[in-house]
């Protein structure tokens, strides 16, 4: 059995359902847009604006290994792009809901 949400549609596709997971095996790169992993409200990380990037991206499961050094702070993923946004916030062991969901920034 795996932990892994049933939803497995493309966030670049513009839509992420409110409340659904994102899966830890989701790349985190975006074609036009700003991921940051955010702890406590403050930028820890933010994906490179560069396409060698994009080419071989970090991994959810990244981020999560990341936030169960520090279990005890409020983590968040955001991703920004021209036509949707979303806030995915660590709820639990590989679980990061969607808590935002948005038009993005065109």
């Amino acid at each position: 059995m795996t932990d892994e949400p049933k939803y497995s549609g493309a966030i670049c596709g513009g839509y992420w359902p409110l409340g659904v997971p994102i899966p830890m095996t989701y790349e985190l790169a975006t074609g036009m847009g700003y991921i940051a992993l955010n702890r406590d409200g403050e930028t820890v990380w933010t994906a490179p604006p560069d396409w060698a990037y994009c080419l071989k991206p970090k991994k959810m499961r990244w981020a999560e290994a990341k936030a169960r050094k520090e279990p005890d702070r409020k983590w968040e993923l955001l991703f920004v792009d021209a036509f949707w946004d979303a806030i995915f916030e660590r709820q639990g062991r590989n679980l990061w809901p969607a808590t935002r969901v948005g038009p993005g920034a065109a």
